[in-house]
């Protein structure tokens, strides 16, 4: 394999054990894929999103592993119990421990479900919880459900969300609470992200929808250097002999208008927007959104569409189609990540989750043994 190739697949974002089933649920099995990744010299951002115990055991096993892109999240909610079944106070207790041993780390304050955890009193306890407990970045979204999902919760009340674009509320008094505790806010993972491991921009395309992501309001420190990313010519051609039909469109840099207050008017993604005429790579036989995320990724963030192409629900909108049959492996990539991820029969039970309704299925593997799958 050509080294920009090497480097390329090494530096793609990497979910580890993020379907269903906690990765403290697993522990075991998490640290055998961290441990993959460290050995195969992975620079890119790995993620392990928990609502699980992180002791300090645990957080000195993670911080020894050496990888450069390791990120904690612990996700957030101060929801009640008819929500999630798991307590609080270790999650926050996650967070003390991996700063205290040296592991990249921020809060994912979510699901923001009105009027459950959206007051005032709840807003400020989380806030108030995350500076005492040494946390300095968290990133924020809203529930993500139709109806159906609503009436499975079955909590106290039921309220009308929408299924394709998590919808938030009360974002001024988030954003002011947040500050007030010396916590620097985010509204995208893979901005957080990318800003904590160093980047000088996401490797999302959010740098199209400014005024949507609240690069200005949330003082984003990449936004004076984030921006387009040019695909390189090598990397244009692995993803060609691997079978994507690709053409590289340039257009100037354009900015979208859209906001929270209008965001449903546009159908498209924007991590995959069909809408704009940026700086992108058509890919003319992508089947599914997994596969524009793998040539997103694989070209280190360039914006790659295909024209109409929507997130409608399917249960396979994350596979990695077209590499999943070149390699006999099922391979999966969703909006911000590179999933290595093996399924358990049971998980903490949050009665708001969407990965308990699709496939229990184990996917994915290090992303620089693809070389190996594809022979």
């Amino acid at each position: 394999m050509n080294t920009p190739i090497r480097k390329a697949l090494r530096a793609m974002p990497v979910a580890v054990n993020c379907y269903y089933g906690d990765p403290t649920l697993q522990w075991a099995d998490t640290m055998a894929k961290l441990g993959r990744l460290a050995e195969t010299s992975h620079t890119g951002p790995v993620a392990v999103i928990t609502k699980g115990a992180i002791g300090p055991d645990r957080a000195h096993e993670l911080a020894g592993l050496g990888l450069p892109g390791l990120v904690v999240m612990a996700s957030i909610s101060e929801l009640p119990a008819g929500f999630e079944k798991v307590g609080h106070e270790h999650r926050y207790e996650a967070l003390r421990n991996c700063r205290e041993a040296g592991v990249k780390c921020f809060a994912a304050v979510r699901p923001l479900t009105p009027p459950y955890n959206t007051s005032e009193e709840v807003i400020t306890r989380i806030f108030n919880r995350l500076q005492a407990v040494g946390c300095e970045t968290a990133c924020v979204s809203g529930f993500r459900g139709d109806e159906s999902l609503v009436a499975a919760m079955k909590p106290d009340q039921q309220i009308q969300w929408t299924l394709r674009v998590k919808q938030m509320t009360g974002f001024d008094q988030v954003l002011r609470t947040a500050q007030e505790n010396g916590v620097r806010l985010f509204t995208r993972v893979s901005c957080a992200v990318s800003s904590l491991v160093g980047a000088k921009g996401t490797y999302n395309p959010y740098w199209g929808s400014p005024q949507l992501v609240r690069c200005e309001a949330t003082g984003c420190p990449m936004r004076g250097t984030c921006g387009p990313v040019e695909p390189g010519t090598v990397e244009l051609d692995w993803l060609r002999q691997v079978g994507y039909d690709l053409e590289v469109e340039t257009y100037p840099r354009q900015t979208c208008g859209y906001s929270a207050d209008n965001r449903l008017n546009c159908k498209s993604c924007c991590t995959t927007c069909f809408v704009q005429r940026q700086p992108r790579v058509i890919v003319r036989n992508a089947e599914t959104l997994g596969d524009l995320a793998f040539v997103r990724f694989v070209l280190g963030g360039t914006l790659s569409i295909k024209d109409g192409m929507i997130d409608e629900g399917s249960s396979d909108v994350g596979e990695v189609s077209i590499l999943s049959r070149r390699t006999g492996r099922t391979l999966h990539a969703i909006n911000t990540w590179w999933v290595w991820s093996r399924s358990l029969e049971k998980c903490f039970g949050c009665k708001y989750c969407v990965s308990s309704l699709y496939p229990k299925v184990s996917v994915g593997c290090a992303p620089a043994d693809i070389e190996a799958l594809l022979g």
